[in-house]
């Protein structure tokens, strides 16, 4: 008489259906997924294998144990609470949660439970699901060290520093003192170089580095922010006379004969303003220090000036500027061009991004960063940038009605400011553009934001982009990888594509940090469920790199280049790209 076998977890779990507990115990057996199910006690009754090369348990081992051997002592007892109340009252709970390995490693998860209920809706088993993020988190820790710090120095970098003086100028809003921003540049560095060479300059510039950190206050920012030049944040100052008493001891420290090229030392012409004496926007205030720190350099070496706002040409200059792009755009003189993403596995296009240009009159056709506001301190805080987005949002939308029109049905993407994307008024603008246009909105409008802004208000960026997909509209963080988007955010932050910044695509050949960038930023958009789309791919090696890691969307040169619309419809009906980079390559390629 053959003896009865005991169930296994997933048929104590499903119906009695053959063919369907077939392939869920595949699923179960080959899920790159861990997968831990208990019984209505907490007491293992199963686990897939992923769940053992995850943790280091074996089957054997952690059946009839409760999955607390896993705790790693990083969480206290408040999270854990946390945890059954929502499994017990809602059902289920996700979240992201740190255990530890057999071995003693922390391995950290994202983790889903869910709880299974009869008939009678009484809990039976929960069943648990993760996948490991350790990697991912040691990614996130690459980039946000390559994002936040100089890597010859150690010191922060302009993007911290930047997110610094934020946090500085809203803490003296609050206290009614100063906060003094100091540009720095090295008086007679080049002559050292060009004499004991470059490896002797960067020595140079680590022991400068060494002796600013250890001249300022603590709670002050000492960062770089070019080759030789560095800006001091001197945080909560009462007066004039401590910022003069502070720079004074900086300016001993740093003329001091230097130790890493003897017989040589150094000076520093520093240029300072003051806020709020100076009430300008942040990146303003650092053009203003940057213009007091010439004024110094041709006065005298080695000395330091303070910015009059009272007496400067830049208000004058900021007010011709806009007048001059404002008359451009009501003479309609701006244009989009447009540059394809293809699918490289295939050559096929998959949409169209929009790039502004300006036919001036007299200087031809001037690319962006010779007139956008975000190119030039202080036009980025003008209402001009909200105009200048909503005339592109309006010309695409008109451009993608014509080639739907043609039989062309594309997306598009737009670049926009945050000072738009944070605009009370955006949301019902939008909405009248794609009305207007409605076999556009239709085939999908995308906006693009810059990663770097898009962190800077996380949670009014969410709101917005949530309010704009509601209306059809996606969204793209642009140039991801120059900022310090962590998991966190990337997870929390409802952006449809990652747009790999072109600087780290152009180097991922020769530089291996650039290729580590890359690699992580697709790995960590494969596992968000990211479109990852990379910029500025020059040559079909790059392509080939990039479809072997898995990114397979892409623009640049290599593909082809922003066109007019008329060359843009010739190029998409004609053939358009003949992807060389989908035939083998040549041996010197």
């Amino acid at each position: 008489m053959p003896i009865p076998r005991e169930p296994c977890a997933m048929e104590q779990l499903l119906p009695i259906d053959t063919e369907k507990l077939k392939w869920v115990t595949h699923v179960f057996a080959h899920s790159q997924n861990g997968i831990i199910i208990t019984d209505a006690r907490g007491m293992v009754i199963d686990v897939n294998p992923t769940f053992s090369a995850i943790t280091g348990y074996s089957r054997e081992e952690i059946l009839g144990n409760n999955p607390s051997i896993l705790h790693s002592g990083l969480h206290d007892a408040t999270f854990y609470q946390s945890m059954w109340h929502a499994l017990l009252h809602e059902g289920s709970w996700q979240g992201e949660i740190s255990n530890r390995r057999k071995d003693g490693e922390i391995v950290v998860e994202l983790l889903s439970i869910h709880a299974v209920k009869d008939a009678n809706g009484d809990t039976t088993h929960f069943v648990g699901n993760f996948s490991n993020l350790t990697r991912f988190k040691a990614y996130q820790t690459q980039l946000e060290q390559m994002a936040h710090f100089d890597a010859l120095t150690h010191l922060p970098n302009r993007t911290l520093l930047n997110d610094r003086i934020r946090q500085a100028l809203a803490w003296v809003q609050r206290q009614g003192t100063l906060t003094a921003i100091c540009y720095l540049d090295l008086d007679g560095f080049k002559p050292i170089n060009d004499r004991h060479g470059h490896e002797a300059g960067d020595q140079v510039l680590i022991e400068i580095a060494d002796r600013m950190r250890s001249a300022v206050r603590e709670g002050d920012t000492v960062a770089r922010v070019g080759g030789d030049e560095f800006v001091l944040l001197l945080n909560d100052v009462d007066s004039v006379e401590e910022v003069d008493a502070i720079l004074g001891r900086l300016q001993d420290t740093i003329k001091s004969p230097l130790n890493s090229v003897k017989g040589t030392d150094i000076t520093a012409s520093i240029g300072v303003t003051l806020y709020p004496v100076d009430s300008s926007e942040p990146d303003e205030l650092l053009h203003h220090a940057d213009q007091a720190m010439y004024l110094a350099k041709q006065a005298a070496p080695g000395t330091w000036h303070i910015y009059d706002p009272e007496h400067d040409n830049l208000a004058r200059d900021h007010r011709e500027a806009v007048a001059t792009l404002r008359q451009a755009l009501n003479n309609d003189e701006f244009l989009l061009f447009y540059q394809p993403i293809v699918d490289l596995r295939t050559g096929r296009v998959q949409s169209m991004e929009a790039l502004i240009r300006w036919q001036h009159p007299e200087r031809g056709l001037l690319l962006p960063e010779e007139f956008l506001p975000g190119h030039r301190p202080g036009l980025e805080h003008s209402s001009l940038t909200i105009e200048l987005d909503l005339w592109a949002i309006e010309a695409a939308l008109r451009q993608m009605t014509a080639w739907d029109n043609q039989g062309l049905h594309l997306p598009v993407s737009v670049n926009i400011s945050m000072r738009l994307l944070h605009w009370s008024e955006f949301g019902s603008h939008l909405k009248a553009l794609l009305t207007a246009y409605p076999s556009a909105a239709r085939l999908g409008l995308e906006l693009e934001i810059l990663e770097t802004s898009a962190l800077a208000d996380l949670m009014l960026t969410c709101e917005v982009i949530e309010a704009c997909r509601e209306l059809q509209v996606d969204f793209a963080l642009d140039d991801f990888g120059t900022g310090y988007a962590s998991i966190g955010y990337l997870k929390h932050l409802p952006a449809k594509t990652l747009k790999i910044a072109a600087d780290f695509v152009s180097g991922m050949l020769a530089d291996p940090g650039d290729m580590a960038v890359v690699e992580s930023i697709v790995s960590m958009g494969t596992a968000f469920r990211r479109r990852i789309v990379a910029e500025g791919v020059e040559n079909n090696a790059q392509a080939r790199a990039l479809m072997e890691r898995g990114c397979h969307l892409a623009q640049g040169f290599a593909i082809a280049c922003p066109m007019a619309p008329s060359s843009a419809l010739v190029w998409l009906t004609e053939g358009n790209t003949a992807a060389d980079w989908l035939q083998e390559p040549a041996k010197d390629d």
